[in-house]
């Protein structure tokens, strides 16, 4: 066994048991934040953790395929409702995106390039390929992006939990799972969409790609079910253990320099969605929690991961957090070449 591999199967069997244990425990969206905080405390500790390229795609597509299979034609129906709440997501991001760059520059006094970029909320493959075209500096913007990230992860589902979580809708407590050949058959669907979309550098495409594939399948009334609990539980480990090894290797002195700041940008960044999500809430008739989920500044993944952990619409969670990334993508490029009066080191 090669030492990489050596690393993958320990962070395999640590993601596992802490997945397993944090859902014996009934902790909310205990499989990813028992995964993510295990591995991540390993990591911490010392212990060498890596994650295989495969293995991390598989399980995000395995959260895309249960995601996909909520959807029915009656989605179309509630698309005028969301695009309000789109429009509170959109002002939501551009307030967290404010305050959140003003707070580091002020505290660690950053360039606005590196502040900016550090507060962008869930698009991280594509912040870091901004950085390392020589925008900001890209080990800064890669430790507070994975502490923000982390942070989201482990404390968000606890956070909803005492506003109290919704139960699973019976249309998937209760269905049937889905049967093993038409799971393949998306299984198979959802890996050919993943590798299309990295093809072309679209984000978050093997998610994406298993929420495709399952909903038209689900939608065409070509299969029904959720996937088997044993695929839920992979998923949201391996997704877990993913976000956790992302620590691996990481300077502690200069993750203990940045703690501090990442923690009060992700509170203000939970603070200013929560702000929102209560105003569309109370105007829309939609759960303040589902909300909370959709404006949160973390990745696709990880946050359709917590809103479908916690029972909430996946389809309202995914097309809200891949309008986001679409938005930041358009608005990032005029931001950063937006002159200011005056540079900091």
């Amino acid at each position: 066994m090669t030492p990489f591999a050596a690393r993958v199967a320990r962070t395999l069997c640590v993601g596992f048991a802490g997945g397993g244990v944090a859902q014996w425990l009934g902790l909310p969206a205990g499989a990813l934040v028992g995964s993510a905080v295990a591995v991540s405390a390993a990591s911490w500790a010392g212990v060498p953790m890596a994650m295989e390229t495969r293995l991390r795609n598989a399980g995000f597509g395995s959260i895309g395929i249960f995601m996909g299979a909520g959807i029915s034609s009656q989605i179309l129906t509630l698309i005028p409702l969301w695009s309000f709440s789109l429009a509170f997501m959109a002002a939501s991001i551009i307030a967290t995106l404010a305050i959140s760059t003003w707070i580091l520059r002020s505290s660690l006094g950053l360039s606005r390039e590196t502040a900016l970029l550090s507060s962008t909320p869930g698009t991280m493959s594509y912040v870091l390929a901004i950085a390392d075209d020589g925008r900001g500096d890209s080990s800064t913007i890669l430790l507070l992006q994975t502490v923000r990230l982390f942070m989201l992860v482990a404390v968000l589902p606890v956070l909803i939990a005492l506003f109290g979580v919704p139960e699973i809708t019976p249309s998937q407590a209760e269905s049937a799972a889905m049967p093993l050949p038409a799971l393949l058959l998306v299984g198979l669907a959802t890996m050919a969409l993943g590798r299309i979309g990295t093809a072309v550098n679209l984000p978050a495409t093997y998610l994406v790609g298993g929420m495709l594939a399952s909903g038209t399948a689900h939608g065409a009334d070509l299969v029904s079910g959720p996937p088997g609990e044993w695929l839920i539980f992979l998923g949201f480990a391996l997704t877990g253990a993913t976000l956790g090894s992302r620590f691996s290797g990481v300077d502690m002195r200069q993750l203990g320099r940045l703690a501090v700041a990442s923690a009060i940008v992700v509170a203000t960044a939970g603070a200013v969605s929560a702000v929102f999500a209560e105003i569309a809430g109370h105007l829309l008739g939609l759960p303040f929690g589902q909300l909370w989920v959709a404006y949160a500044p973390g990745g696709v993944e990880a946050m359709s991961a917590i809103g479908l952990a916690l029972g909430y619409d996946p389809a309202f969670i995914a097309l809200h957090h891949i309008a986001r990334m679409t938005l930041l993508m358009l608005v990032l490029p005029f931001a950063l070449n937006l002159p200011e009066a005056g540079r900091r080191a």
